[in-house]
């Protein structure tokens, strides 16, 4: 009888907890993502030379087609080389002036594209 009651509980409540289950394991998994992602900009300091200068440049090509590509235009990656430009200020001369020379053609040519000059 024990058996019965336990199949009869479990037989009412198991779909909607299993789909609750589901959907609270997708947002945690969707949360971790988020966080891992974040992580990869935040931990840009601990990149070397060569990194964070590929890491800007894919970033720029990114946040180029996102803006010049996407109706509504999106501006997630252009906040993220922000974010990425302040993490990395503190760098050496050299490759601060390197992420630079990659960050500062393309500012002038999202500026230039948004006010039409």
């Amino acid at each position: 009888e024990l058996s019965h009651k336990k199949k009869s509980i479990s037989s009412g409540f198991h779909r909607p907890v299993k789909s609750q289950s589901l959907q609270v394991l997708g947002e945690i998994s969707s949360q971790q993502l988020i966080l891992a992602i974040d992580q990869i900009f935040t931990n840009s300091v601990n990149f070397d030379a060569d990194a964070i200068i590929h890491l800007v440049t894919s970033l720029c090509e990114v946040a180029k087609a996102e803006l010049f590509h996407s109706k509504p235009p999106r501006t997630f990656t252009l906040q993220k080389i922000l974010e990425v430009a302040y993490y990395n200020m503190n760098r050496t001369r050299i490759v601060w002036s390197n992420i630079w020379s990659i960050l500062a053609p393309f500012l002038i040519e999202v500026h230039k594209s948004i006010f039409n000059t």
